[in-house]
């Protein structure tokens, strides 16, 4: 049984009522239980979102995921599918990892190891992130911000505030998410229409040069990694063809 199927058992959701809920197909939303995907696309995190009830903006989550894995490739992705460098605290009862990190304590970095969660899957991770934005008071203001479809709102509602700890100790965290996703055009388009609109559908997509020549990594590179959000969350801001 998948996450999605078992998440949308404990909701007592029928396919069709997910799928009227997510705005997708009884057809999508079979496939996606089947286990047929690896990982998930941006109609899976929203299928998942609508499902918990939770508000979130897809694309600031792919800027967040990449950030956090290094677009897929840290070890602790790699091992662990951990997306989003969630811990292990003392209420987690599933498996952990052990790796080094690194925390800002005092306006200073600080070496250090910890316990991750881990997962089985990257479903799994998604469903987990999405239940941490909707359980922790915290995150209101995030949550509050996906209603409106507002990235900006969404990202600085994950930062630390007072005594608040916030996604990441990093100061700069909210910065550095949103200047990705202005490298890979993930903030382009018309609000709140854009957040709803994906890209992983179409068989070829044609990439905006003047993105490519902006984040400086050259064509490949910037493919590839367009290819890694599309292929997680639906991807960078280009128009298929």
């Amino acid at each position: 049984m998948t996450n999605l199927k078992r998440l949308r058992d404990e909701a007592r959701m029928t396919q069709q009522e997910l799928a009227v809920a997510a705005g997708l197909s009884v057809t999508y939303i079979s496939y996606i239980e089947s286990g047929r995907s690896r990982s998930p696309s941006a109609n899976t995190v929203r299928a998942i979102a609508r499902a918990l009830a939770v508000p979130v903006v897809p694309k600031a989550v792919a800027a967040q995921a990449a950030l956090e894995s290094d677009w897929g490739r840290s070890q602790l992705a790699r091992e662990a599918n951990n997306l989003f460098g969630v811990k292990a605290g003392s209420s987690w009862t599933g498996p952990v990892i052990e790796f080094p990190t690194w925390e800002v304590v005092n306006g200073h970095r600080v070496e250090t190891t910890a316990r991750f969660r881990r997962y089985a899957d990257y479903e799994a991770a998604v469903r987990d992130y999405v239940t941490i934005i909707g359980r922790l008071d915290w995150y209101a203001d995030a949550r509050e911000a996906a209603r409106f479809g507002d990235p900006y709102g969404f990202v600085y509602g994950l930062e630390a505030r007072g005594d608040e700890p916030g996604w990441a100790t990093d100061l700069a965290y909210a910065s550095k998410v949103l200047a990705l996703m202005r490298e890979y055009r993930l903030l382009e388009g018309p609000h709140p229409v854009w957040v709803n609109r994906l890209y992983l559908d179409g068989r070829r997509t044609v990439f905006d040069a003047a993105s490519v020549t902006r984040t400086g990594i050259g064509l490949k590179l910037y493919i590839r990694r367009c290819n890694w959000l599309r292929r997680i969350f639906g991807g960078c801001n280009a128009q298929s063809s």
